[in-house]
């Protein structure tokens, strides 16, 4: 398995140009997003999918422009309750700005301070951005949220600067908040059958891992990284009920 640390990943990581994608919205969405959340938990895979067609719209393949992400803003919105409010706020008021990993290469190159303590901090700052979301994210899909945040760690980095406006899984979609991009891969991977077995398993934490080490949703190189993000940060202790 390969290493885990994020400093290195960060240092390596060279971003492409920023791009654009449409913004697709609907006048519906925030009347659909305050009558009922919607709820994959106990359903199969066919019936998730009638869900997601119901309040997301064609959810066929990545990158369809037919989504709602104003839906998806509003239902993660809805479903992090009074989370947000404090939680989120009081941790982005103490991580208040990305670490520079950059400047801090002289001094972790001749080994002055532990990566533990380096990567702790980048992942300490990733979280206080992403955690609710991913939270959000799972209470409508089930989709665990340590598997949403490793990949996102290996989409967009700890640094949560997406080349795309809030996509921070590279869905071709420009979005209003994290919350909405963390929903919208949720609900593709909720709905694709080659991630049903991890899905079938998400409340055994071994079982899960298992199951995503062959996931063919992604590359093994994906799969094994995201493991080792998981494990190695504990992640799987963000999951909630």
């Amino acid at each position: 398995m390969r290493s885990s640390s994020i400093v290195g990943k960060q240092l390596k990581k060279e971003k492409p140009p920023r791009t654009t994608a449409p913004l697709v919205t609907s006048d519906e969405a925030e009347d659909f997003a305050q009558v009922k959340l919607p709820d994959f938990r106990g359903r199969n895979l066919e019936q998730r999918r009638r869900i997601a067609l119901n309040y997301f719209g064609n959810h066929g393949c990545r990158g369809a422009h037919e989504i709602i992400p104003l839906a998806l803003h509003y239902y993660s919105l809805y479903a992090m309750g009074g989370y947000q409010e404090h939680l989120t706020e009081h941790l982005q008021a103490v991580l208040a700005r990305p670490i520079d990993f950059e400047l801090l290469e002289p001094i972790n190159r001749d080994k002055r301070l532990p990566s533990v303590l380096l990567d702790g901090l980048a992942m300490s700052y990733f979280l206080s951005r992403t955690l609710i979301p991913a939270w959000a994210a799972q209470r409508i899909t089930g989709v665990p949220a340590s598997i949403l945040l490793a990949e996102c760690v290996e989409q967009s980095g700890t640094e949560v600067d997406p080349d795309v406006e809030n996509d921070f899984f590279r869905a071709g979609v420009r979005l209003l908040s994290a919350g909405a991009s963390f929903l919208e891969h949720a609900v593709r991977l909720a709905t694709d059958k080659t991630f049903e077995p991890v899905w079938l398993a998400k409340d055994d934490r071994a079982e899960s891992l298992k199951q995503l080490k062959s996931c063919e949703f992604w590359d093994e190189d994906t799969r094994q990284n995201m493991i080792a993000t998981i494990v190695s940060n504990h992640l799987q202790e963000c999951d909630c009920c």
